[in-house]
């Protein structure tokens, strides 16, 4: 089963560029129960967590301070440089590793992976079996995830981001269904956790859109990205100079399988 183009390494190369980076910080933050739960999901005999694609660390700083040691592991130099400078990047139970989840040397065994929308970047035939072979016996995969979109005027958003996306064919896809069609994942829990209403000002708002790869300023190019920038300022205007979104999460976990004979 063919994994979608769309996903493929000229898109996920975005990430190296320092702008993405730099806007991440203003993506909808995970709620404070995202870090409750990964910590229940956590094997309590080995309290080491493999953060892959930790891009900024949004998972990774907050973890710190409740385990022994994250390994956060990104090939994007820009983002680990983005990390390492955020609040609580500088803790000492934290490892900045640049290199891919498929081939970066790691310290086994972790009592959890997770991944915070990341996954569906790497080579799911190559990590899956590899995370299970670094995973303790009662260590799981969480893989994270939040719809960024929830405000009242989404199907006018949505709709200007498919206009403008310079990955037009650009889908929704359930990470872990994939996984399972493939026989690489055994889905074992989910929920979805709903933190504050979060409200940030309408330019730090256009900043988070330019975080995903397919709205990165550089590869919009000037006139798109002001075309784009001002179309969402019209829709923002309607909410008074502040946008107003729900910090929704959903987390599935279970366990990785070694690839089927």
């Amino acid at each position: 089963m063919k994994k979608p183009e769309f996903l493929g390494p000229a898109n996920a190369a975005a990430f190296d560029d320092a702008d993405v980076a730099s806007a991440y910080r203003h993506r909808v933050p995970y709620p404070l129960a995202t870090f409750d739960l990964l910590l229940k999901l956590l094997d309590p005999g080995r309290r080491v967590v493999l953060d892959v694609g930790c891009g900024e660390g949004a998972l990774t700083r907050p973890l710190a301070p409740r385990v022994d040691r994250v390994d956060a592991v990104d090939p994007s130099a820009p983002m680990l440089d983005a990390g390492r400078h955020a609040p609580g990047g500088d803790h000492p139970s934290i490892r900045w590793i640049q290199g891919r989840a498929e081939d970066v040397k790691l310290e086994k065994p972790y009592g959890l992976v997770c991944a915070g929308a990341s996954l569906h970047w790497m080579d799911w035939e190559v990590v899956m079996p590899r995370f299970e072979s670094v995973l303790t016996p009662a260590g799981l995969v969480a893989i994270v995830g939040s719809d960024d979109s929830t405000v009242p005027w989404r199907d006018e958003l949505l709709q200007l981001i498919r206009t403008y996306s310079v990955s037009p064919e650009w889908r929704y896809l359930d990470i872990a269904a994939e996984l399972e069609a493939r026989d690489l994942f055994r889905l074992t829990g989910r929920e979805v956790l709903a933190g504050p209403e979060f409200v940030q000002p309408v330019d730090d708002w256009i900043e988070s859109l330019h975080s995903h790869g397919r709205l990165a300023r550089a590869r919009l190019g000037p006139v798109a990205t002001r075309a784009f920038d001002d179309a969402a300022r019209d829709l923002a205007a309607r909410d008074g100079g502040v946008v107003r979104r729900e910090a929704r999460t959903f987390v599935e976990w279970g366990r990785p399988r070694r690839r089927s004979a």
